[in-house]
């Protein structure tokens, strides 16, 4: 997930909301619409789209929402920005129906025994989840219907050779759109959506499950990010393999490093960090408590969230101050660059959900393209990726003993430590957005406008 950071200047490019969705002479006329309920220029898989879409000389149509708090943005060329009104009463209902905190997050803030120290982890809780939908999950379902009734109304009058839908949470507006106006559809499937939301009800996730069912069909190409989801997509909905368009970064020369942007480190550590989001089920607080066990590493975490500060909480309990250091996020443009440094890269993702458990963050790409050694989970994608890259090591990511266990193989050798960045800087060349990106998604978008331009009178 992106990173943001301070403030930029908006180009002329960009326009305020309903400036171009009045208007229908104008752009080029081969525009593809894409649409996204993030703030869409802070995802880096929607901007690398768009990029994509631009060399390939389309105009972008970015569809989204207003950013949470007040920000200027750059847009890049060729874009053009149309935000969608937030929720009516939006605060008020975020207060009453918004997802509380895991009680599993407080204990640790508060430095009382988790449930991985005592008996099960409390990863087995989300095995029988209860019926009856949750207030949270009646925030989402709200906000999705919200999101796609204003997405329709607004791109009702908005010419279109292309929509590009990024997950389920738009796919109905582009489904109602590419029928209406006879445009093909391409559904960009990020994650197996409806199995995503550790501890939610059985009833929320048939209801996201049966949407994709019934809409995946409408979508006349489907793409998402690794085998594990595409071979899942296609068994679950019965139909043709997506086509996988790998969430890896754009190619960049490695940078030095400076070195007062670590804080203080003792000297002969090795440098391991986690970059992200800080959300539930990265396995934070035991990436944190793993930290009382290494022998020849400092931990760093460079990110934002809602969970820092019961994070920071769970670092002053510990008393690990002298071992885990937080450093201010790193603009989303610079997140491969930001990593120049360090020497290993983790991915403490937990398996809460089936979603997660298949997951392949675009994080681990970018560490290997600035050459870290890669400590990830031992979930079947990021297995595979460490057995071909042999860059890395795998742990059980809700042990804290055990993530400790494989940072102090890597770090414990500084030769071999050096190998294996070596390895992940080779590997790091090949996962491009360049070579396993940008390639399949053009070749999805000429297909498609291809098949539009044929049929002249639109699809049949």
């Amino acid at each position: 997930m992106p990173l943001t950071l301070g403030k930029h200047q908006v180009p002329s490019s960009s326009v305020a909301a309903g400036d171009w969705s009045s208007d229908p002479s104008s752009g080029t006329g081969k525009s593809i619409v894409m649409l996204v309920t993030n703030e869409g220029l802070a995802d880096p898989r929607v901007l690398r789209s768009m990029q994509t879409a631009h060399r390939a000389g389309f105009e972008i149509r970015l569809v989204c929402r207003v950013p949470a708090k007040e920000k200027e943005e750059i847009v890049p060329p060729g874009v053009r920005v149309h935000r969608l009104p937030p929720l009516w009463g939006r605060r008020l209902l975020k207060r009453l129906l918004a997802r509380p905190q895991d009680e599993p997050d407080v204990a640790r803030a508060q430095g009382r025994p988790a449930p991985f120290e005592t008996v099960a982890h409390h990863g087995t809780k989300d095995e029988r989840p209860g019926f009856w939908l949750k207030p949270w999950e009646f925030w989402i379902l709200g906000g999705i219907t919200w999101f796609n009734l204003q997405a329709v109304r607004q791109l009702w009058r908005v010419p279109a050779v292309l929509y590009h839908a990024n997950d389920l949470d738009t796919l109905p507006a582009g489904v109602i759109l590419s029928r209406w106006k006879r445009v093909p559809l391409l559904y960009d499937a990020h994650e197996l959506f409806s199995a995503q939301f550790a501890g939610s009800s059985r009833q929320f996730r048939g209801i996201l499950f049966w949407l994709e069912h019934w809409l995946i069909r409408s979508a006349h190409k489907v793409v998402t990010v690794n085998d594990s989801i595409a071979e899942t997509l296609s068994q679950w909905h019965r139909v043709p393999l997506p086509t996988v368009v790998m969430n890896c970064p754009f190619a960049v020369e490695a940078v030095r490093a400076e070195p007062s942007s670590f804080g203080e480190a003792r000297t002969g550590k090795a440098r391991v960090i986690f970059q992200g989001v800080y959300l539930r089920d990265r396995g934070l607080e035991e990436l944190i408590l793993s930290a009382a066990w290494y022998d020849s590493a400092e931990l760093y975490l460079r990110g934002y969230g809602d969970l820092e500060p019961s994070l920071r909480a769970l670092v002053r309990a510990r008393g690990l101050e002298g071992r885990v250091h937080f450093l201010s996020p790193a603009h989303p443009a610079r997140l491969v660059e930001s990593l120049a440094g360090f020497d290993v890269g983790v991915v403490s993702y937990r398996p809460t959900t089936m979603d997660h458990r298949l997951c392949l963050p675009n994080k681990v790409f970018e560490y290997l393209q600035a050459g870290l050694a890669l400590a990830v989970s031992a979930l079947p994608e990021l297995a595979r990726l460490v057995e071909e890259t042999r860059a890395g090591a795998l742990f059980d990511p809700d042990r804290p003993d055990d993530i400790a266990r494989a940072i102090n193989a890597l770090t414990c050798d500084a030769g071999r430590l050096q190998a294996l960045k070596a390895r992940a800087r080779a590997a790091g060349a090949r996962f491009t957005w360049e070579a396993q990106g940008e390639p399949q998604l053009l070749a999805c978008y000429r297909e498609l406008v291809g098949l539009f331009s044929r049929e002249r009178g639109g699809l049949r």
